[in-house]
């Protein structure tokens, strides 16, 4: 037999929108410390790289949390 590729299971709402949240505090405090860790990096070269390469995944959680978040049918937002 086949198997699905997708797995579907239920949660609640509540529970994913605090994953959401704590996915958003997640992502936007390791920026802020990729930040502080490249203070050069918009005058060397080989600091943008790291950072770049570094925010990789910064990126994609973000895209990730806003994909989720806009398939629900109260948007999350941090501050409510």
């Amino acid at each position: 037999s086949a198997v699905a590729d997708e797995v579907k299971v239920q949660v609640s709402l509540t529970k994913i929108r605090e994953l959401i949240v704590a996915a958003q505090e997640c992502a936007d405090d390791l920026q802020t410390e990729l930040e502080d860790q490249y203070p050069s990096r918009n005058e060397q070269p080989v600091q943008m790289r790291r950072f770049s390469r570094d925010m990789q995944v910064v990126d994609r959680l973000k895209r990730a949390v806003q994909a989720v978040d806009v398939g629900l049918a109260k948007p999350v937002y941090r501050y409510e």
